[in-house]
């Protein structure tokens, strides 16, 4: 990795940290589907809803993002490594999937709590 990999990397996990922190906890209400690219939030999605969406990064990177059956997750991607397509399935408040490479970030927001010992609340 080069220095600006490291750079970007970085800045991106400080994002999704000030995201999820500055997010409302506790409240439950239906689940939504947030995409950011870089700092900008660019769509939103009913998490109960399902659907495909394509998403194109500023420098032409793709991503697919699949809904379906109350969750979400990557099912294509052209950056290099493929993390985000690994990296499977959320569907719980403040899970989040991110594509360094192309700097988009998918965040559950809203619905059912999940707790640090993995019991919901």
């Amino acid at each position: 990795m080069r220095k600006y990999d490291l750079i970007l990397a970085g800045a991106v996990l400080m994002t999704t940290g000030v995201l999820l922190f500055l997010q409302k906890s506790g409240e439950d209400g239906p689940a939504e589907v947030v995409v950011y690219q870089g700092r900008e939030r660019i769509a939103s999605f009913p998490l109960e809803e399902e659907r495909t969406e394509e998403f194109l990064s500023p420098e032409g990177g793709r991503n697919v993002l699949v809904i379906a059956e109350g969750r979400a997750r990557i099912q294509e991607a052209d950056c290099p490594d493929g993390l985000c397509i690994r990296q499977g399935w959320i569907s719980r408040d403040g899970q989040t999937l991110t594509c360094l490479p192309n700097q988009l970030q998918v965040i559950i927001e809203g619905g059912e709590q999940q707790n640090l010992d993995g019991i919901t609340g």
